[in-house]
């Protein structure tokens, strides 16, 4: 016997190192895959040609919806429920609150459902 010891461990210990540092400030080398990542800058370019903007209800039409909502004594909630019922009760209030992006078809339901003529 080795002094009273037995080791009944089947499996040798995995010690986790941090990995070097490279070109001396921490960068990774370069990959071995086909995958490579091109950071932030390579894709910041003047030219916002091909991202889409998002649009939200202007603040005319804020203001239609919530003055012919009132004029028809309907709460937000309540007008959430005769457009859909299936629609959560903070539909408008986020519509109301500039929060949701302009949706055509929506924008003309709410309308028909106040009688906004637009």
């Amino acid at each position: 016997m080795d002094g009273g010891f037995i080791d009944y461990q089947d499996f040798k210990p995995v010690v986790l190192t941090k990995p070097k540092s490279y070109n001396g400030n921490g960068g990774n080398p370069k990959s071995n895959t086909n995958i490579h990542i091109k950071p932030k800058n390579e894709f910041d370019t003047n030219d916002d040609s091909e991202r889409p903007t998002l649009q939200y209800y202007s603040p005319e039409q804020i203001s239609n919806i919530k003055i012919a909502r009132e004029a028809l004594k309907l709460s937000q909630k309540d007008l959430a429920m005769k457009i859909s019922p299936s629609l959560k009760h903070d539909f408008i209030t986020n519509i109301e609150n500039g929060k949701t992006q302009f949706d055509k078809r929506t924008y003309n339901t709410i309308c028909r459902k106040l009688n906004i003529k637009d």
